[in-house]
């Protein structure tokens, strides 16, 4: 069955769950399994907080008519994609590309944080995908 969502600015209140989902997805990357725990944490701190900054914008999913359930969110720029999260139980429902579509028109993709699995995804799905980690330090 497929989920209507709608689309909020996030809140501070939002912050907390950007945080900890990012740091938890990212976890397993092998672009991060090398770091030490300590600095893994420092890092996602450092590069999230940028991204929860200006310019940057933060768009929070939530099923229709319950504003306060997160289903997942995206962190984006006019530059470029931060991250995207869907959380377990809304995937597989087309909210990832609703994220995507609601943050960028483009088939061109800068991503900031992204698994591999998640690019290689988009490329399998014409885009083109580009990884800057940099643009958020």
């Amino acid at each position: 069955m497929t989920q209507d969502f709608q689309f909020r600015p996030a809140t501070s209140q939002d912050h907390p769950l950007i945080y900890s989902a990012t740091a938890k997805s990212l976890r397993s990357s092998p672009y991060y399994t090398d770091l030490p725990g300590p600095q893994y944490t420092q890092l996602v701190n450092h590069v999230v907080g940028n991204m929860l900054a200006r310019p940057w914008q933060q768009t929070i999913a939530h099923p229709q008519d319950y504003p306060q359930e997160i289903a997942g969110f995206i962190l984006h720029s006019s530059q470029a994609l931060g991250f995207c999260y869907v959380k377990e139980g809304y995937r597989e429902r087309g909210l990832g590309r609703q994220l995507l579509e609601h943050a960028t028109a483009s088939k061109e993709i800068v991503a900031v944080l992204a698994q591999p699995k998640v690019i290689a995804k988009l490329r399998d799905k014409g885009y083109r995908v580009r990884l800057s980690p940099y643009l958020a330090l």
